[in-house]
């Protein structure tokens, strides 16, 4: 059972019924082994046992996201756009930051660069959690945004239905980008540098309504 309960409610269903359907075909056929026909009959009956209205026999609803189900991480269905002039600011704001933690030149650093970078930025963070910042100047606490986090510290903030990207830059917890963490700084350390830092704005008050992504 515990090999079903791994399957999800609506599959584990259909597999307990057709289980139930060959324990009794087998007590009324001892020793017998199953024919190409009966196992065709045994899964065209399978296929009619649908569960009715999203339910299966009384059972609650099976998951909009089967991934849920199965104890999956946070899963996505696409990458977030960015809008145009939202991006070019962005970009030229923090260009001369993303050229340092690349070692590449500064002219190298374009819309198209900083877009590509955002995205794998995106695609695989290092940590990755949902929250509330507060706003330095207003003091009010801005909508939950979902924040990706790589392994150089460069940190993508989306939308909470992550459709569209917000932010992109690089943290340096208020030193000269390249020296916090410094360059020889493991990945480990900088992962646990900014978790510290997390911790931080959630005991200030800085942050709320913090859950973890992955």
């Amino acid at each position: 059972m515990r090999a079903l309960d791994a399957v999800g409610p609506w599959c584990k269903c259909r597999v307990t019924k057709l289980l139930r359907i060959m324990r009794r075909w087998s007590s009324k056929r001892p020793g017998q082994k199953l024919s190409v026909l009966t196992s065709r009959r045994l899964a065209i009956t399978l296929s009619r046992l649908e569960p009715e209205k999203g339910q299966c026999s009384g059972r609650a609803p099976v998951p909009a996201n089967p991934l849920c189900d199965l104890g999956m991480p946070h899963a996505r269905s696409m990458t977030p756009r960015w809008d145009p002039g939202n991006l070019t600011r962005h970009r030229i704001k923090h260009a001369q930051c993303f050229a340092v933690i690349h070692n590449a030149p500064l002219t190298t650093i374009t819309d198209g660069k900083f877009e590509v970078l955002s995205n794998d930025c995106f695609d695989s963070p290092m940590l990755s959690y949902a929250g509330e910042y507060r706003d330095f100047q207003t003091r009010e606490y801005v909508e939950s945004r979902h924040y990706f986090v790589d392994s150089r510290l460069a940190v993508a903030a989306t939308t909470s239905d992550e459709k569209y990207f917000v932010t992109f830059y690089h943290e340096h917890f208020d030193r000269r980008c390249g020296t916090r963490p410094p360059p020889s700084a493991t990945e480990g350390q900088r992962k646990l540098e900014y978790e510290q830092a997390i911790e931080r704005d959630i005991d200030s008050g800085k942050l709320r309504s913090f859950k973890r992504l992955r």
